[in-house]
């Protein structure tokens, strides 16, 4: 009684469960190399460099509307001062 009885072959069936393996991995990182080089991408970064620099130029648009205000708001306490002072 060497033999099992089984409806199955071992041996085969391992083959089978090694090549499938194999082909599931190479699936697998075909899929990410394939996600990875999406044609979009080169878009993506395009807008967001555009994006970077509409943001610089706001941020120093508010930087100089802030220094105006800064120097409005001083002369006017000095203004005010002065009125004090004279009155």
């Amino acid at each position: 009684m060497d033999k099992q009885e089984r409806h199955y072959n071992i041996f085969k069936l391992n083959r089978v469960f090694a090549i499938s393996s194999i082909l599931f991995l190479l699936l697998l990182i075909w899929t990410f190399a394939d996600d990875y080089s999406r044609s979009w991408r080169t878009y993506q970064s395009e807008f967001r460099q555009m994006e970077i620099v509409q943001t610089d130029s706001l941020l120093k648009l508010e930087e100089k509307i802030t220094q105006r205000n800064v120097r409005i708001s001083g002369s006017t306490i000095l203004t005010e001062n002065c009125r004090r002072i004279l009155d």
